[in-house]
């Protein structure tokens, strides 16, 4: 599952294995970091607002869902995954 941790922070504090190895990515690529800072979504600045904007009305208590591309390793087809992202 892809999955990731903020705890009301904008910062990854955890992250799941499988978004990693899709990305070639280690933990610290991203832990720390504002997560729409993070090789996932940097490709764009659209899709990096949309998730700003998510995180920040789930910390209001919010829930937000939608269908965003997210990046993966460009080794591999170049194109971004469809996942759902989910905030709560």
């Amino acid at each position: 599952a892809w999955c990731w941790t903020t705890r009301g922070a904008p910062c990854a504090r955890r992250c799941g294995r499988a978004p990693l190895e899709a990305a070639s990515l280690k933990p610290e690529d991203v832990l720390g970091k504002p997560f729409w800072d993070t090789y996932w979504w940097s490709y764009s600045k659209e899709v990096q607002d949309k998730l700003r904007d998510a995180l920040r009305r789930a910390a209001k208590g919010e829930t937000v869902r939608y269908d965003v591309p997210v990046r993966v390793d460009e080794s591999e087809d170049g194109e971004p995954q469809l996942i759902v992202i989910v905030t709560a």
